[in-house]
């Protein structure tokens, strides 16, 4: 279930990463791209799951686990969006 959550968290992000349109500014993409991160159903399914793993040892370690995971997805499409200076 826990991965199966995850996945889905991770192709709805990757969804709306790619849905953008090209002409789209880059900070405004980030904020609808955000915005859809943290609203709907999925988002308050994580929820529930987040707040159960702060007390249930058992979820604790495989949920923040996968809150890296998907922190690093995360971290790695924005730097596609944003790049460094430079690059």
């Amino acid at each position: 279930m826990r991965e199966h959550l995850f996945g889905r968290r991770r192709e709805e992000f990757l969804r709306a990463f790619k849905s953008r349109p090209a002409e789209q500014d880059p900070a405004e993409a980030a904020i609808d791209i955000l915005w859809s991160m943290v609203s709907g159903p999925t988002f308050y399914a994580w929820l529930e799951l987040t707040v159960a793993a702060r007390t249930d040892p058992e979820l604790h370690e495989p949920v923040a686990e996968l809150t890296a995971r998907l922190g690093a997805v995360i971290e790695q499409t924005f730097r596609e969006i944003f790049p460094a200076p430079g690059m």
